[in-house]
């Protein structure tokens, strides 16, 4: 072997020493990348963001009731508006129920009208209890203007 064989031997090994080398450092970073990409994708496990944003919502509204229980004005608006809204509710059900129900008493008062003084007492004060007096009441006015002439 010559020296220029020696030499150009010699080159190459250097040549694939530095590249070895770069390529080391190269792989070295690159595994520092992944281990950080891991570390980033183990903080963002989809269930801890679950729980954190529940946690969060429910700050939030435990919050706004506090906010609202403790607002003064709030709780007055409130109230006005469930004040308001319950008597459209109450009103609505009197006007629709107040007419069947006068249909169900005047038929009970043209019903017992039927029955003799003894029978009319026992249905009214066995079926009866709570209306019993408005029903004799109904019933003396209902007779009252059959006699009158």
């Amino acid at each position: 072997m010559d020296i220029v064989t020696i030499v150009i031997i010699g080159v190459y090994t250097l040549i694939y020493l530095i590249v070895f080398i770069i390529q080391y450092s190269q792989i070295k970073k690159q595994k520092d990348i992944i281990d950080s990409m891991k570390t980033f994708i183990d903080i963002f496990k989809v269930d801890e963001v679950k729980k954190y944003a529940s946690m969060r919502e429910e700050r939030i509204k435990g919050d706004l009731k506090n906010m609202i229980n403790n607002d003064e004005k709030a709780q007055e608006i409130i109230e006005e508006v469930s004040k308001n809204t319950l008597g459209e509710v109450h009103e609505f059900y009197k006007e629709k129920t107040g007419e069947k129900v006068g249909e169900l008493f005047n038929f009970c008062v043209l019903s017992l009208k039927q029955f003799s003084e003894e029978e009319r007492k026992l249905v009214l004060d066995n079926h009866f209890v709570k209306s019993a007096g408005t029903l004799k009441k109904a019933l003396a006015e209902l007779e009252g203007n059959n006699n009158a002439p």
